[in-house]
């Protein structure tokens, strides 16, 4: 096999897009160019491209989106304290390599490859390269962000370390309606639900879901502004921009799905989702004004009705917020996997993950025996 690593995505969209088995849309080469054409990634913002691509002879075999980090911004694996350990060990932290979809803390293949390829065999090529790599090349570390379970146990045979984390997703089981849905919920929080749904219903706001071609470009960049408006609010920062979002409209729309809060003709709020095969991600949202219970509404139920609208299985929505527990979401596990060249850094960082993975698990299982979700419940029971 063949390893070469590029700074650009292979021209042939084809080539990657048929390693895909995922049905993330994070993993198509569409959305990837639309972050490198509208430099939202870049060597300046700090995410520095290096595809990888695995060849047999003239074939593409697989391929991998990685990136040369000069910060931690923007991958939702927080590990700023371990840049500072690792500082203050008198061993520099960047740059580092990171294996991630810049700015989407959402799970799914890490390592495409043809399907005629196990993963194991392609990681006996591909891992020993990597590591050699960042030798060579002065990286302190490889980091494979959100990947998937199965390849988190592959990388462990390689001598990764395994870092595991809590998202809270909403499952559907089988349900015909919202009704339905709130059914499944105990009586308190089935009873807050409407009561916050009875309080948007009595401002008189109009909530809109559109979708593909319904998305105007007035639309969008009133999406734009609110996506703005969000991160300027909280102190954040705006990894994407005006363009990105054009882009997408231009060239994702099949993908996307817009909720938004209007008053008369004017948008006030919106959230901006992905789609892909039988899931829905929760993405983007912002408001230009506060609303109370507003942000439940679009980033929530509005998708929550759409998937069972759909018959879509899971709503992602996004990273943290044990308050999704409450509105029917469950707790489950993240995975990323982590390899330092130094021996001593590296140990330090696994020894770290052990100690807090035992704190993780304690936690997500307080917060299975706290959630309002009859189904959640009956599986624990059983």
């Amino acid at each position: 096999m063949d390893i070469s690593i590029s700074t650009k995505l292979p021209q042939n969209k084809s080539d990657w897009d048929r390693l895909q088995a995922s049905n993330s849309p994070f993993l198509h080469h569409t959305f990837l160019e639309g972050l490198s054409d509208s430099h939202c990634i870049n060597a300046d913002s700090g995410w520095g491209a290096q595809y990888v691509t695995i060849s047999e002879g003239s074939a593409i075999i697989g391929v991998v989106p990685m990136f040369s980090k000069s910060h931690s911004q923007g991958e939702y694996v927080f590990d700023h304290n371990w840049a500072h350990f690792s500082d203050s060990n008198g061993i520099e932290y960047y740059p580092k390599l990171v294996v991630a979809i810049p700015f989407t803390p959402c799970t799914g293949q890490r390592i495409l490859h043809a399907a005629d390829y196990s993963l194991a065999t392609i990681c006996d090529h591909l891992l020993p390269y990597l590591k050699h790599y960042a030798l060579e090349k002065g990286y302190s570390s490889i980091h494979f962000l959100f990947q998937t379970e199965r390849e988190g146990a592959v990388l462990e045979n390689h001598g990764f370390f395994t870092r595991t984390g809590t998202q809270f997703h909403w499952r559907n089981y089988d349900f015909s309606t919202f009704e339905d849905f709130l059914s499944s919920l105990t009586s308190r929080k089935r009873k807050n639900i409407r009561k916050e749904r009875e309080y948007l219903d009595q401002t008189g706001l109009d909530i809109v879901r559109l979708s593909g071609d319904e998305i105007r470009p007035a639309d969008m960049e009133a999406m734009v502004g609110f996506y703005h408006d969000t991160n300027n609010n909280k102190w954040g920062r705006a990894y994407l921009n005006r363009d990105f979002f054009f882009y997408l409209l231009d060239h994702f729309k099949d993908h996307l799905m817009l909720v938004l809060a209007k008053e008369g003709e004017t948008p006030i709020a919106g959230s901006l989702f992905f789609k892909k095969g039988d899931t829905l991600y929760g993405r983007y949202w912002g408001a230009s004004r506060d609303v109370r219970f507003l942000h439940f509404e679009l980033c929530y139920y509005q998708g929550i009705e759409y998937c069972i609208s759909k018959g879509l299985a899971i709503f992602e929505a996004g990273a943290q917020g044990e308050h999704k527990l409450l509105r029917g979401f469950e707790p489950i596990t993240t995975y990323s996997s982590h390899y330092a060249v130094h021996t001593g850094l590296h140990h330090a960082l696994s020894d770290y993950c052990d100690h807090e993975r035992d704190i993780i698990e304690t936690n997500k299982e307080h917060l299975e025996s706290m959630a309002p979700n009859k189904f959640l419940k009956a599986k624990k029971r059983g």
